[in-house]
């Protein structure tokens, strides 16, 4: 009866693990670093899970947004974008022809941030957020360093270059 129950109760664990399909993101690529738009020089600063994008680069008490992000990279991205983001209506077929479109782009180094935003602070006033989740997706090239992304709410398009520890 013993072996019955474990065999029962093994069987379970390995059922309840092959049903989970949400992606665990992979925020440690990305974790504790900073990034400057080469656009409008905002920078943005990863910590372990949470973010701060300021307007201005080393302006850190002003005009800027924060909250939690999770970061998925490769088929874990491609899987997030088109299952926990399936209401943006991205599709792994346009995906694919993205990727075959330009030399760059790859499922290896397609990204997607999932920013969820808790604070606005702009003229040293806390102001409402419209919207709290914000999407990105793009890539990620140079070796790590730069990051070609834009805002799937609104289509803002965003460079980043990712800067080094000392910067």
């Amino acid at each position: 009866m013993k072996k019955i129950f474990l065999l029962f109760l093994l069987t379970l664990m390995l059922v309840g693990c092959s049903f989970s399909k949400k992606e665990t993101p992979i925020n440690d690529e990305i974790s504790n670093t900073t990034w400057v738009s080469n656009g409008d020089g905002s920078e943005m600063i990863f910590g372990e899970t949470k973010f701060n994008w300021y307007q201005e680069k080393g302006v850190h008490n002003d005009n800027y947004y924060s909250g939690t992000f999770e970061y998925y990279r490769g088929s874990k991205a491609v899987e997030f974008i088109t299952t926990e983001l399936s209401q943006y209506g991205v599709t792994r077929e346009e995906l694919n022809e993205l990727f075959a479109r330009n030399k760059e782009y790859s499922e290896d180094n397609f990204v997607v941030f999932n920013l969820v935003y808790d604070k606005l602070v702009m003229n040293s006033e806390e102001t409402s957020l419209e919207k709290s989740l914000i999407p990105w997706y793009g890539f990620i090239l140079k070796d790590g360093t730069y990051l070609d992304v834009a805002n799937m709410n609104n289509g803002s398009y965003y460079v980043f270059v990712k800067q080094k520890k000392d910067s």
